[in-house]
């Protein structure tokens, strides 16, 4: 786990070396108190001689710490140069095909170098096709004068990228905004992309002018100044009008190997690791597949020895603690979640295995139950495991009229929207690094996701016929539709997916590791209240939030109406719309007063 922050100036620089020297480490070292928490173990810093560039990488105990691992790092000529945050997975079969394949001479062992091997053999377009793992980087190439900006095929690391407000501008890369503060950086509220929603889709902030680097994407800084954004990687999904010719059993299979691999990747490590266990499918399928590679092939969850057990500890959150975030806070799940990565580093162990991803890949969301029974899917025949024929033929025209797309688009939208703009950031990222803590997500393993995704949607949600099945008689079903419709088995959606089966084919997959008790359990959510008690500890909090002077320091919210969501959102009858607004709002007053962001207004 580690934070990394750069610095670059375009053009002829128009004062002394030495006074750009120590201005440059100035801001690093400022951003560097700002991101102490993503790498509180070790730092290092580089400046390059005319000090143009200057790059800061923090790193925590897992690192490789010997004078070769420490970054940034840099090619053997002293000419490329790069910080990276994150973990490149396989890295030693990475290594030895550079050793064999070009005789590349690796100074260090850190995962991380691999990058550079890659870089100078392959170049930037070729180099991410051998990359396996969570990460973003920045690379300097001192010939070429270019910047290379780069972030993992789902977002699991951030990185973001602007340039300052002084004359002239220099370009600011970091993985987390808060870490341009000191770099001569004014922050400003983009209200056009809050309004629009741009703020958290696609490569949109909160603020003016700073941007994301997108998923599976490379951002790359010309030495003239031009920006160009590329795309090294996307989901695609199978075309469900070519018909499977792979038997259920060979698509379990191959779930099965690719799963069990992406999890003993993530348990190599030089420092313990930990599970988090919820006791729903995802964490325990992880947690069996764990064991099983411990008990029975001899791997080491990082290292520890096997005979250690995991422990469970109860989690306590200090009432008056407040945490900020960039993205916008829908509920307040990332509070239970931002408790729950205090405790593996009180433990000592600072590396933790999540199931983030299985309901994103195999269909594990309820909302994905219409899009689901939509159109059907004519790759699979039918069979007793993946029949829905009488589900979708029984659907009353009230329950149809609430289906609207297409299984495989509605999980690509949330893989590009809420997925990596949210889930990846409230509940991932930001909650876990705040304590430095690292998760590592096997469902999110690219090559997993790959084979997944070629799988026909049958695979992935399924009927399950009710005890008192509807007649197959066609006959019967009118005449059953005539006389009591209302009684009619699928009514509603809530009774629609009652009957689904979700994530078939991981259910299967993960059957060897998991008990019965388990494989049956119906999916319960994380999640956190959304009724608070009138004039209970919640409802105070924002009211000293959400004060005149705070809401009117935006800009661009009106105070009345928040009022009134203040008095409404609480209580028995609360609305959980309203709450909502609240807790957006307040995130946006926090960033106000930590940022120091001057009032949308004053900006026209």
């Amino acid at each position: 786990m580690c934070g990394l922050t750069a610095i670059i100036q375009s053009g002829s620089p128009q004062n002394e070396s030495s006074e750009r020297g120590a201005d440059v480490q100035s801001k690093l070292t400022r951003s560097l108190s700002l991101l102490q928490h993503r790498g509180p173990d070790a730092e290092g810093t580089w400046i390059n001689s005319d000090a143009t560039v200057g790059m800061l990488h923090l790193s925590s105990i897992d690192s490789d710490f010997s004078p070769t691992g420490l970054q940034p790092l840099h090619s053997e000529d002293e000419k490329i140069h790069v910080v990276v945050n994150g973990e490149i997975y396989d890295h030693f079969a990475i290594r030895g095909r550079c050793t064999t394949e070009f005789d590349y001479n690796f100074s260090g062992r850190s995962d991380s170098e691999v990058i550079l091997a890659l870089y100078q053999h392959h170049g930037v377009r070729g180099l991410f096709k051998h990359l396996r793992g969570e990460f973003a980087f920045v690379l300097y190439g001192e010939r070429s004068g270019d910047v290379i900006a780069a972030r993992d095929r789902f977002g699991i690391k951030p990185l973001f990228w602007t340039y300052s407000s002084e004359t002239p501008a220099k370009l600011l890369i970091a993985s987390e905004i808060k870490g341009f503060l000191p770099m001569g950086w004014g922050p400003e509220w983009d209200v056009d992309a809050i309004c629009s929603g741009a703020a958290v889709l696609g490569e949109g902030t909160l603020f003016k002018g700073v941007k994301k680097v997108l998923p599976g994407h490379w951002v790359q800084f010309g030495r003239d100044g031009s920006v160009t954004q590329h795309r090294y990687w996307d989901a695609e999904y199978a075309d469900k009008t070519v018909k499977e010719t792979r038997s259920m059993d060979e698509m379990v299979d191959g779930v099965r190997e690719r799963l069990v691999d992406a999890v003993r990747l993530r348990l190599q490590a030089d420092v313990p690791v930990s599970i988090y266990l919820s006791g729903g499918l995802d964490s325990s399928i992880v947690a069996g597949i764990t064991t099983q590679l411990v008990r029975e092939r001899g791997v080491k969850p990082g290292n520890q020895d096997k005979k250690d057990r995991i422990t469970c500890f109860s989690i306590s959150f200090a009432s008056d603690s407040q945490y900020n975030e960039y993205a916008p806070q829908l509920d307040m799940n990332s509070v239970g979640k931002y408790a729950l990565s205090e405790l593996p580093r009180q433990q000592g162990i600072p590396i933790v295995l999540t199931g983030e991803g299985a309901d994103e890949n195999f269909a594990g969301y309820p909302f994905l139950v219409s899009d689901f029974l939509r159109e059907p899917d004519d790759a699979l025949p039918l069979t007793e495991l993946t029949k829905d024929t009488e589900l979708r033929e029984a659907l009353n025209e009230s329950a149809a009229a609430q289906l609207r797309s297409i299984l495989p688009s509605a999980l690509y939208v949330f893989l590009k929207t809420s997925m990596a703009n949210m889930v990846l950031t409230c509940l991932g990222d930001r909650s876990e690094m705040a304590h430095s803590t690292e998760a590592r997500l096997s469902f999110l393993d690219h090559e997993l996701a790959e084979y997944v995704n070629g799988l026909p949607p049958r695979v992935k949600m399924s009927y399950s016929k009710p005890e008192d099945s509807i007649e197959t008689n066609n006959d019967e079903k009118e005449k059953r539709k005539k006389v009591a419709p209302q009684s009619f088995f699928w009514e509603n959606m809530a009774a629609v997916r009652d009957r689904i089966i979700d994530k078939k084919v991981l259910r299967e997959a993960g059957r060897p590791f998991i008990t019965d008790k388990i494989y049956n359990r119906k999916k319960h959510p994380y999640s956190s209240p959304w009724k608070w008690p009138v004039e209970g500890p919640m409802q105070r909090m924002f009211r000293g939030l959400l004060t005149k002077e705070a809401v009117e320091c935006l800009g661009f919210v009106d105070f009345g109406s928040i009022s009134r969501c203040l008095e409404t959102a609480s209580g028995e009858s609360g609305d959980p719309a309203v709450f909502r607004k609240i807790l957006v709002v307040g995130t946006w007053g926090v960033l106000s007063q930590k940022f120091g962001v001057k009032p949308a207004r004053s900006q026209r």
